[in-house]
């Protein structure tokens, strides 16, 4: 028998995988092994696109994912959308600067 986690040989009928401490019941290791990454890549295109969705996309990410890709992506999604609020904030200002000019 194999660890579902990290595929080392283990003893039949063995709960938990004594080298990385992965339970190898079915049912509990899909949960623990794969973190869907909807929240991440939601984060990414809405802070590309610019929108506040990214920003909400992202927290909920950071508040909910405990992998380390995971969590990262939802920083990128977060820094993205960060780096357009201040391009629109810029625009802003220059608009008003010219319209008052």
């Amino acid at each position: 028998m194999f660890c579902k986690s990290c595929g080392r040989e283990i003893a039949e009928g063995t709960q938990f995988c004594p080298y990385c401490g992965a339970s190898q019941n079915s049912a509990n290791n899909v949960a623990t092994t794969q973190e869907s990454k909807v929240w991440g890549i939601l984060s990414l295109i809405f802070g590309i696109l610019g929108g506040w969705l990214g920003l909400v996309f992202g927290i909920i990410g950071l508040c909910t994912y405990k992998d380390k890709e995971n969590k990262l992506m939802c920083k990128v999604g977060i820094g993205v959308f960060a780096f357009w609020a201040i391009i629109y904030l810029l625009i802003l200002i220059s608009s008003f600067s010219l319209v008052n000019g």
